[in-house]
């Protein structure tokens, strides 16, 4: 699910858990109020298996990610490769400006999620 920009909370392992021992039909002392798994069993989860880790989500926006496949990449640098050729921009890197969207905030900001060990960055995909 993280590889798909769809990591798991701890809430959300916490109730897969719950789910797959009640329809199992192995015998837990999970909280069946809630229907999710003790938040002791978590952390003894987690320190059974050291290669997940809780890290810090980072939001990216859906329209982002489907924007940023190789074809659309590809796309768009062979056509601004075009136009600098066209205007003779090619060879004058003084004419050229450089612009990103630092401190824009286009979507909001997810919380913990499990990841894998060792992630550079961990995505969620959010709504702008």
């Amino acid at each position: 699910m993280q590889m798909h920009g769809f990591p798991l909370t701890r809430d959300d392992v916490r109730s897969l858990v719950y789910n797959f021992a009640t329809q199992s039909g192995i015998l837990h002392r999970f909280n069946n109020d809630n229907e999710k798994a003790v938040y002791d069993w978590l952390q003894l989860f987690l320190s059974r298996n050291p290669d997940i880790s809780v890290r810090k989500s980072e939001g990216v926006s859906l329209a982002i990610v489907q924007g940023m496949d190789r074809n659309e990449v590809g796309e768009y640098f062979s056509l601004l490769k075009n136009i600098l050729e066209e205007n003779y921009l090619i060879n004058k890197p003084s004419a050229l400006f450089n612009m990103d969207e630092t401190d824009l905030q286009l979507n909001n900001r997810p919380g913990q999620v499990l990841a894998q060990e060792g992630s550079k960055a961990v995505h969620t995909i959010t709504s702008g």
